[in-house]
C-alpha cells in the first residue's frame, strides 16, 4: 500500500519543496517543543548528503540533532559480495564517527519492507563490535522517554 500510494511516483507522493516541507530548522524545533528527540537515520553512506559523513554529522549536531538510527540488516545482508564490502565499510565509518563524536546510535529493523528480519542478529561480526554503542542508544533513548514531562 505505501508503495503504491506514497513512494515516488505513486498517486499520493508529493514532490519536496519549500512550500509543501519545513526546513530542518522548523522540524527540529516542532521536535525539541513537544520533546521527542530529534534522530537522524543513516541509510548506507552511499548518497552524495552522506558522503562524508563526519562532515553530516557536525552539521546535524549543529542543527539540534540528539541521536542517530541504523537499520543494520540493509548495511550488511548484501547477495553482492561487492556491494556488502562498500556497505560494511560506510556503516563501519558511521560507526566511529559516531564514536568519535560521542553520539548515541540506537539500531533497528525496517518493519515496513517485506523481507526484513524482526530482530538483528548483533552477534554477526559485522555488527558485534559496535553492541556496546548500541545498548549506550538504547538506554539514551529509555532515559529521555522516562523522563518527559507531562
Amino acid at each position: 500500500m505505501r508503495t503504491k500510494l506514497m513512494k515516488h511516483g505513486s498517486i499520493g507522493y508529493i514532490f519536496p519543496d519549500q512550500d509543501n516541507f519545513p526546513n530542518i530548522d522548523e522540524v527540529i524545533k516542532m521536535m525539541d517543543d513537544i520533546d521527542v528527540l530529534a534522530s537522524y537515520p543513516f541509510l548506507n553512506g552511499t548518497s552524495p548528503a552522506e558522503g562524508d559523513v563526519g562532515k553530516l554529522l557536525e552539521l546535524l549536531i549543529s542543527k539540534g540533532v540528539k541521536c542517530f538510527t541504523v537499520i543494520p540488516e540493509r548495511n550488511w545482508n548484501i547477495e553482492d559480495e561487492t556491494r556488502k564490502k562498500v556497505l560494511v565499510d560506510k556503516f563501519h565509518n558511521f560507526m566511529k564517527e559516531c564514536r568519535r563524536l560521542n553520539l548515541y546510535v540506537t539500531p533497528g529493523t525496517e518493519m515496513n519492507k517485506r523481507g526484513q528480519k524482526i530482530v538483528d542478529d548483533f552477534s554477526r561480526p559485522e555488527l558485534a563490535p559496535f553492541m556496546e554503542d548500541f545498548i549506550r542508544g538504547a538506554e539514551y533513548v529509555y532515559e529521555h522517554s522516562h523522563n518527559i514531562k507531562d
